[in-house]
């Protein structure tokens, strides 16, 4: 798929469009919205495997770093002050938690960029030994 950085961003934190492109996503929804780029975000993702589905809520933040780089941050967060717009963890999910995830999507080219996306997930997967 070959798109514009600014179009490539937009695809990549709009939540009604991840599936398009992340098989595991099942649905996403901002909470709340602050200035500059800023959102609480709910993702719910499927069971994958022997691993049940798990929910994260997280804070994401886009940024525009130079005028062809975009940066898009997230990470897991206390909820003091805002846990009336936290959902309850649904009933056989178990809530993740991400330490650090997000992307820089470089433009190289009118409509090509380079995508680098990097993740930390605790899965809250128990361990057997």
């Amino acid at each position: 798929m070959s798109l514009p950085m600014n179009d490539l961003k937009d695809l990549l934190v709009n939540l009604e469009k991840r599936s398009l492109f992340d098989k595991h996503h099942e649905r996403g929804s901002i909470l709340t919205t602050f200035p500059m780029n800023t959102q609480i975000v709910h993702t719910v993702l499927k069971k994958v495997m022997v691993v049940g589905p798990r929910d994260v809520v997280t804070v994401q933040k886009s940024r525009q770093m130079a005028r062809n780089v975009w940066v898009v941050a997230s990470a897991s967060f206390g909820v003091e002050g805002i846990e009336e717009k936290i959902p309850a963890v649904a009933e056989g999910v178990t809530r993740a938690e991400l330490h650090l995830g997000g992307c820089v999507i470089r433009q190289v080219g009118e409509r090509s960029c380079k995508l680098t996306i990097l993740g930390e997930l605790d899965f809250k997967i128990a361990q057997f030994l």
